[in-house]
């Protein structure tokens, strides 16, 4: 494709369309889950697509060529935390300039794409999905590094935290003395154990912050470990009461308005890097969790800090730099 100077554009589309597109351009979609539900190319694009030659207008030409390539994907899925799934989007980098795809597509089968023409339009799309305009920093400034074994303790808390909160509001109970009990093993344990996850769960919500990764350990086995690491990091006192440090994150998990998980897929040479992090935002701050991925991509240890809207714009140009 010839290099054009190129304008940003936005195209809404039915599923059909977006095959058409593809086909027009001489190329299939990408081996993924994401395109897996799209039809075979049967028909063509519309005219409104196309110009008077017959081929994709350009800034739609490249919407294409980008996506059947793309130098590097990454995969945002933004949720709130009370309810499960959320919508994903999906930027794609290309591999000769400065040119992003955003690109979703809705229960129906109706995709959104827009054409971004540089790396700072493609910032200030994912920093707007996180309203950082106005943020100051956390209250009290932090940095964990939590093993899968405490994630999955810190996780089972904060559902027995959801469900004390519950009751103290059914009895109408001060809901500051949901603080002082101390974390029963046992409790946890049941949670552990229970196969109906519920939709406002925190187990669900680390879930899909750590795309899936969680799932991955042996609950039951993880409380004991991650309870002694949970006090090591001065989160739990001696007698499993959560410390003012514990409970400020612990509440900063149950405030947050808007999740955001975030998956780079970085091509160097013939090898797939991969990055996952994930972004809770609070009314007037946000946290930010990096997981350490193994071998296999599963995510294994997970840093936890707390950053201003600066050092979060930072921390998405790095990642849209790589």
């Amino acid at each position: 494709m010839a290099d054009i100077n190129l304008t940003p554009a936005r195209f809404i589309m039915e599923a059909k369309h977006v095959s058409a597109c593809f086909a027009a351009i001489g190329k299939i979609p990408p081996q993924s889950s994401f395109y897996a539900g799209l039809p075979a190319a049967n028909e063509q694009p519309p005219s409104t697509m196309v110009d008077p030659s017959g081929s994709l207008v350009e800034e739609l030409a490249a919407i294409f060529y980008i996506l059947s390539a793309p130098a590097n994907v990454i995969i945002l899925r933004s949720f709130i935390p009370s309810l499960s799934g959320g919508l994903e989007i999906r930027l794609a980098g290309s591999q000769k300039d400065d040119n992003w795809v955003v690109i979703s597509q809705s229960p129906d089968q109706v995709w959104d794409l827009a054409l971004l023409t540089s790396h700072g339009q493609a910032l200030v799309f994912i920093s707007d999905l996180l309203e950082l305009e106005n943020l100051r920093a956390f209250e009290q400034s932090f940095l964990l590094d939590m093993t899968l074994d405490t994630v999955v303790a810190l996780t089972l808390i904060l559902e027995d935290f959801r469900l004390r909160k519950i009751q103290a509001n059914a009895l109408n109970l001060d809901l500051a003395d949901i603080w002082l009990n101390p974390i029963l093993p046992g409790a946890l344990q049941t949670l552990a154990n229970q196969t109906h996850v519920e939709r406002s769960s925190y187990r669900l919500l680390m879930s899909q912050l750590s795309n899936g990764s969680t799932e991955t350990a042996n609950w039951s086995k993880s409380i004991d470990k991650g309870l002694k690491s949970l006090k090591k990091l001065d989160l739990l006192d001696a007698g499993r009461v959560l410390t003012l440090d514990g409970q400020s994150i612990v509440n900063a998990f149950m405030s947050a308005k808007l999740g955001l998980s975030l998956a780079a897929l970085i091509k160097k040479g013939r090898k797939l890097k991969v990055d996952q992090c994930f972004f809770l935002r609070m009314s007037d701050t946000v946290l930010i969790g990096s997981w350490v991925l193994d071998k296999k991509g599963v995510a294994k240890t997970l840093r936890l800090t707390a950053m201003t809207s600066p050092q979060t714009l930072g921390f998405l140009e790095d990642i849209l730099s790589s």
